[in-house]
């Protein structure tokens, strides 16, 4: 019988790191839509203050940055959650402050090289997951695609 090799550590990173990718897609045109209720056309000029205090945010243009950024659209997400994210949610999700925390963490473990066995990646994925149905984004069904590949 033959089987399939297993996909070594760097493979599952190469999965959360195109998950990761599709995440920030998505979260951009959410995080504009949900600053824009609250902060008008002010929204970017609010976040910035929000985020004034983030490695290397001063030499690149803001709007920019939130746009591929997901470690600076979990922390926006972050530290508006209780004013502004917590609301609108779609029904029936479990979303929660402590996820996108989670989410962060996950980001930050990726971007700093630690190893994601196949266990750590399917919960890595499957936060992922929830968040994009959190926030009904399209994109969701990518990174269920990614999670499911057959190796």
């Amino acid at each position: 019988m033959i089987t399939k090799k297993q996909p070594s550590i760097d493979d599952y990173g190469d999965l959360i790191y195109e998950s990761l990718k599709l995440l920030a897609q998505a979260l951009y045109p959410y995080i504009e839509e949900k600053m824009r209720e609250y902060y008008s056309d002010n929204w970017l000029k609010e976040a910035k203050n929000i985020l004034k205090n983030q490695q290397g945010l001063n030499k690149r243009n803001l709007d920019e940055a939130l746009r591929k950024d997901v470690s600076l659209q979990l922390k926006l997400i972050y530290k508006l959650w209780d004013n502004i994210f917590q609301y609108g949610l779609i029904q029936g999700t479990e979303m929660s402050k402590s996820k996108v925390k989670k989410l962060l963490d996950i980001r930050n473990n990726f971007a700093h090289f630690l190893p994601f066995p196949k266990k750590k990646a399917d919960i890595a994925l499957d936060s992922i997951i929830q968040l994009l149905k959190t926030i009904n984004a399209a994109e969701v069904e990518n990174v269920d695609k990614i999670k499911n590949r057959k190796y």
